[in-house]
C-alpha cells in the first residue's frame, strides 16, 4: 500500500509541472503571436506566392492536358484527312477503272448489238427470201413443148374442152332433183340457174386470177384458185350444186400452160437475141476479116511494085550500084514474101467462116474468186471483145486466163459450156455465161476437148486491188480519227473529273481542318 505522503507529493509535483508547462505555453504563444504580428506581410506574400504557384502547377497541368488533347485531335484530324484522301484516290482510280470497264462494255455491247442486228438482218433476208420462196414455190413444168406456138395450140385445146364441158354441162352438176312449187321443171331450171352462177363466178374469178400469173407466183395462183374453187362448192352445198373436179383440172392445165408458155416466148426471144448478137458478132468479124484481106492485098501489091522497081533499077545500073540494088531486091523479095503469108492467112480465115476465138476471163472485183466467163469471138483482134465486155457493164475490167485459137471456135465454146453447165451462175438464162468453176478445172477439160493452151492461173485485177487498197486507207484513216475522237472523249472527261475532284473533303474533315487551323 502506497503511503499518502508519497501520493500527495505525486500530486504537488504533478501541479507545479502543468503550472509550469501552462506558464511555458503561455509565453510562447505571446511570442508567437508578436512574431507573427511582426512578420505577417512576409507570411501573406508566402501564402500568395505558394497560392500563385499551386494555380500555375494547376494551369500548367491543364495546358499539358489541352496540349495533349491539341495535339491529339490535330493527329486524329491529320489521320482523318489523310484516311479521306486516300478514300478519294481510291474512289478516283475506282471511278477511273469503272470508266475504262464501262467503256470496253459499251464497245463490247455495240459490237455485239452490231452483230446481232447484222445477223437479223441476215435472217429477215433470209426469211423473206424463205417467204418468197413460199409464196411462189419452186414450179416444175407440166408440160415440156419445144416451141412457144405448140404452148398456144395447147392452150387452145384445153379452152376448147372447157367450153365442150360447159356446152355438154358437165362443167358443174347438181346432185340433187329439186322441185319448186311441185313443179321438178321449176326447179331443175333453179338448179341451172345456180350452176349458172357457180360457173360464171368461178370463170370469172379464174381470168383474173390466171391474168396475174407471173414467174414468182405461178404456186400461189395455182393455191388461189384451188381456194376460189373450195369457196364457191361450199356456198352450193345448200342445193347440192358443185364444180366439177374436171373442170377445175383443165382451169389449172390453162393456168400452167399461160405460164410455160409465156416463159418459152421469154427464153425464145433470148435465143433470137443470142442469134442476133451472134450474127452482129460474125458480121463484124467478117468485115474486120475483110478489111485485114483488103489491106494485106493492098500491102502485097506495094512491095510488089517497089520489087518491081527495084528490078527495073538493077537491070540498069551499073556495076558500082550493083551490089546495092542487088541487096535491096533480096530485102523486098522477103517483104513480099511475108506479105503474101499475112494476106495467104486472111483469106484462109476468111474463108473459115467459124474460126475464132475462146476466151476464159475473170472479174474477181465483180463478181468474187472462182467465177469465170467462157465465150467466143471471132474478132481480129480477140482483146477488143474482152475490153467492150468490161467497159460499161461491169466496174472492173476483166483478166484474161486463157485466148485459144480454135478452127470451129463455136463448137468448142459449146462443148465447154456444156461440160460445165450444172456449174453456170444463172441456172435460168443460158445467155449468161459465168460459170463457178476453178481454172484447173476449166485447163483440163480444154486439153481434153483442144489439146495444150496456156493459161495465165493469177488474176491481176489491177483496178479491184487498188480500189481495196484506197478503201483499206480510207477505213484505216476513219478508224484513227473514231479512236482519236474516243480518246480526246476520254481526256475531256478524266480532266472534268479531275476539275470536279479539287475539293473533295467530307464536312468532318473541314470542321478538323478549320478546328487545327491547317
Amino acid at each position: 500500500m502506497i503511503p499518502v505522503t508519497y501520493l500527495i507529493a505525486t500530486i504537488a509535483a504533478l501541479l507545479a509541472l502543468v503550472i509550469v508547462l501552462l506558464v511555458g505555453y503561455a509565453r510562447t504563444r505571446g511570442e508567437l503571436a508578436r512574431l507573427r504580428k511582426r512578420w505577417s506581410p512576409v507570411l501573406d506574400l508566402h501564402a500568395e506566392a505558394m497560392r500563385i504557384r499551386r494555380d500555375a502547377e494547376v494551369a500548367a497541368q491543364q495546358l499539358t492536358v489541352l496540349r495533349e488533347s491539341i495535339q491529339a485531335e490535330q493527329r486524329k484530324s491529320e489521320d482523318l484527312l489523310a484516311a479521306h484522301r486516300r478514300t478519294a484516290e481510291v474512289e478516283r482510280q475506282n471511278l477511273t477503272v469503272e470508266l475504262q470497264n464501262r467503256r470496253l462494255q459499251w464497245e463490247r455491247d455495240f459490237s455485239s448489238a452490231i452483230a446481232e442486228l447484222e445477223s437479223l438482218h441476215r435472217q429477215v433476208g433470209q426469211a423473206r427470201d424463205h417467204v418468197e420462196m413460199q409464196s411462189f414455190g419452186l414450179y416444175d413444168p407440166v408440160f415440156d413443148f419445144e416451141t412457144a406456138e405448140m404452148y398456144q395450140r395447147k392452150l387452145s385445146e384445153v379452152v376448147a374442152m372447157q367450153k365442150a364441158m360447159v356446152k355438154g354441162k358437165t362443167a358443174a352438176v347438181c346432185g340433187t332433183a329439186w322441185s319448186v312449187g311441185g313443179s321438178a321443171a321449176e326447179g331443175k331450171r333453179l338448179a341451172e340457174r345456180n350452176l349458172k352462177l357457180q360457173l360464171r363466178a368461178f370463170n370469172g374469178e379464174s381470168d383474173a386470177i390466171i391474168s396475174k400469173v407471173k414467174f414468182n407466183n405461178v404456186v400461189a395462183i395455182a393455191e388461189r384458185l384451188r381456194k376460189s374453187f373450195t369457196q364457191l362448192n361450199d356456198l352450193g352445198k345448200t342445193v347440192n350444186c358443185a364444180i366439177s373436179e374436171a373442170y377445175l383440172g383443165l382451169k389449172l392445165q390453162e393456168l400452167y400452160l399461160t405460164h410455160e408458155h409465156a416463159e418459152k416466148r421469154q427464153k425464145e426471144k433470148e435465143e433470137q437475141l443470142r442469134i442476133k448478137e451472134q450474127m452482129r458478132e460474125e458480121e463484124q468479124a467478117q468485115r474486120e476479116l475483110e478489111r485485114a484481106q483488103t489491106e494485106a492485098l493492098r500491102e502485097e501489091k506495094r512491095w510488089a511494085d517497089a520489087l518491081e522497081k527495084a528490078r527495073l533499077e538493077l537491070s540498069k545500073a551499073g556495076d558500082k550500084k550493083r551490089n546495092q540494088l542487088e541487096a535491096k531486091v533480096a530485102e523486098l523479095q522477103q517483104k513480099l514474101a511475108e506479105a503474101h503469108e499475112v494476106t495467104e492467112r486472111a483469106v484462109s480465115r476468111a474463108q473459115l467462116t467459124k474460126s475464132g476465138h475462146v476466151y476464159i476471163i475473170s472479174n474477181e472485183g465483180s463478181f468474187g474468186r472462182g467465177v469465170y466467163k467462157i465465150g467466143m469471138t471471132r474478132r481480129e483482134d480477140p482483146l477488143d471483145r474482152v475490153k467492150e465486155l468490161g467497159d460499161a457493164s461491169v466496174p472492173f475490167s476483166f483478166d484474161v486466163h486463157a485466148m485459144i485459137p480454135s478452127a470451129d471456135a463455136p463448137d468448142l465454146e459449146c462443148k465447154l459450156q456444156q461440160a460445165f453447165g450444172h456449174r453456170r451462175v444463172n441456172l435460168v438464162n443460158q445467155r449468161k455465161e459465168f460459170f463457178t468453176v476453178s481454172l484447173e478445172e476449166i485447163e483440163a477439160m480444154v486439153r481434153n476437148i483442144h489439146g495444150e493452151v496456156e493459161f495465165v492461173r493469177t488474176a491481176i485485177a489491177e483496178e479491184y486491188r487498188k480500189t481495196m487498197a484506197v478503201r483499206a486507207e480510207h477505213e484505216a484513216a476513219a478508224a484513227t480519227a473514231q479512236k482519236n475522237a474516243e480518246e480526246e472523249a476520254v481526256r475531256a472527261a478524266r480532266d472534268k473529273f479531275e476539275a470536279l475532284r479539287v475539293g473533295w473533303y467530307a464536312e468532318p474533315v473541314h470542321q478538323a481542318v478549320r478546328a487545327t487551323g491547317t
